[in-house]
């Protein structure tokens, strides 16, 4: 009896020191996860001691559907940032630097991991840095229309579409990117001639559609999304713009700025540019032409005196179709890191024809839809036309089959290609353009795609004339 007892004993010791053992080991584990020191941005923390401001908690307001406010945070250990352009207010944790003209703040954690954005196709390497707030902002000597014009994206058209209001800034923010990779950008009028552009990057691991988004949000040092908001938005109530020279440069389009048509089709094509300048000094004048979508076709005129106007003979293989002129100072061309000394673009398109003229006739020319486009049924359009010589009376507009005769042939036109818009005339036609809902109609494209044909009916001497898209467009 004694030795069973023993056996017991021991036994029941063994499984104490087991459970000892194991409870220690979940202890340590434990101790270990809580102890994990803070290691976001040690370096940033160490260099720049906290200083204090004078940044107050503002709220602003705005009657925009793009409205944003100033929340009420601590500010005491926020950074100024100042240059001879532009000053504010940032948290000690985010880091800044300054390069060409562009000021980058940026903040990340320690953490080794794989970012949706750079690994679409699953051979990217990992990163060691999470980055959880991007922002750069810098000031371009332009206007804000006339800057985003001469970008190649996003565009005037897009961007005139999305006002954005803080407080007093004033200006335009469009998105770009999918799944939650790309970045906000805003343009921000401070004066006539210049303009800031802020890009603010998404963070994609905090994108809901990210598995381990969780994993990052608890990350130790983290600045999560509702942080980051609230640090961008008094970035943006404590801007403050420096007052530009009163004498900087500016140059300003008159002709041609906007609708006119400039004939092409002649022996001698010969269309006056004119423009102004203001606090140009002794600088000469560069003329470019661009086509719709803003890039560069031509340079008209290079290193020219500044007279305020410039004849130009038109090339004769510039086709048809809707551009814009660009007048640089020279020296703008030079440095396009600083942004252009001077610059204007035409405010909106116009017309080059070339159709020749015969007296009392007129000439119509299809502007738009005139090949390429994508369209989808039930969206609106506007169908642009010109017209050259003499006033017409009415037009018809129409939507065909681009299956044709082969040229110089005649054939039996296919059943159900052609049908017919709109008809206008008076104000409606002297206009130049028809607002359409897109609609096939019932004409079959017979897998050649369609085109938007425009007739002039009769004009004084009695004669129609046609036009239609150069190329065949596809409705969806």
């Amino acid at each position: 009896m004694k030795n069973s007892q023993k056996g017991y004993v021991t036994q029941l010791l063994v499984l104490i020191s087991a459970l000892l053992v194991v409870g220690g080991g979940i202890y340590v584990y434990e101790s270990k996860k809580i102890d994990i020191p803070d290691i976001t941005d040690v370096q940033v923390q160490q260099s720049n001691q906290p200083q204090q401001t004078t940044g107050q908690n503002n709220s602003v307001n705005s009657d925009s559907q793009n409205t944003q406010t100033s929340p009420q945070i601590n500010t005491s250990i926020w950074k100024k940032y100042s240059d001879d352009l532009i000053s504010f207010e940032y948290p000690v944790l985010i880091s800044s630097k300054q390069d060409e003209g562009t000021i980058t703040l940026s903040h990340s954690v320690a953490y080794r991991h794989y970012n949706q954005c750079d690994d679409f196709k699953g051979d990217a390497p990992p990163l060691d840095r999470l980055s959880d707030f991007g922002v750069s902002l810098k000031v371009v000597n332009q206007n804000l229309k006339a800057f985003v014009q001469s970008s190649v994206y996003p565009g005037w058209d897009y961007v005139s579409k999305n006002p954005f209001k803080f407080g007093s800034l004033n200006g335009y923010r469009v998105s770009s990117g999918v799944e939650g990779c790309g970045e906000d950008i805003y343009f921000i009028t401070i004066s006539s001639t210049q303009t800031l552009v802020i890009h603010r990057g998404y963070v994609a691991e905090f994108n809901s559609i990210n598995e381990d988004y969780q994993t990052y949000l608890n990350l130790p040092g983290i600045i999560s999304p509702n942080k980051g908001e609230e640090y961008f938005n008094h970035i943006l109530s404590t801007l403050k713009f420096i007052s530009p020279n009163s004498n900087q440069p500016s140059v300003t389009v008159l002709y041609p700025n906007m609708g006119e048509v400039l004939n092409n089709g002649g022996r001698d094509n010969i269309a006056t540019i004119r423009w102004t300048t203001s606090d140009f000094g002794s600088m000469n004048i560069m003329i470019g032409l661009l086509n719709k979508d803003g890039d560069w076709i031509k340079t008209i005129a290079s290193d020219i005196p500044n007279t305020g106007n410039y004849n130009w003979r038109m090339d004769p293989t510039i086709a048809s179709g809707e551009y814009k002129i660009a007048i640089n100072s020279p020296q703008s061309m030079d440095n396009s890191a600083t942004g252009p000394v001077a610059s204007d673009l035409s405010d909106s398109t116009f017309v080059i024809s070339t159709r020749s003229i015969t007296s009392g006739k007129t000439f119509v020319t299809l502007v738009s839809p005139n090949g390429g486009e994508a369209l989808t049924a039930g969206n609106k359009i506007t169908i642009k036309w010109s017209s050259l010589g003499e006033k017409p009376n009415s037009a018809i507009i129409s939507l065909r089959s681009n299956a044709r005769c082969p040229y110089g042939y005649s054939c039996t036109p296919l059943p159900n290609s052609f049908t017919n818009i709109a008809e206008i005339s008076g104000n409606d036609l002297d206009k130049g353009e028809y607002e359409w809902t897109v609609n096939k109609s019932d004409v079959d494209s017979h897998g050649n795609g369609y085109l938007i044909g425009i007739m002039i009916v009769e004009d004084n001497l009695g004669n129609a004339n046609y036009d239609d898209s150069d190329s065949s467009f596809t409705i969806n």
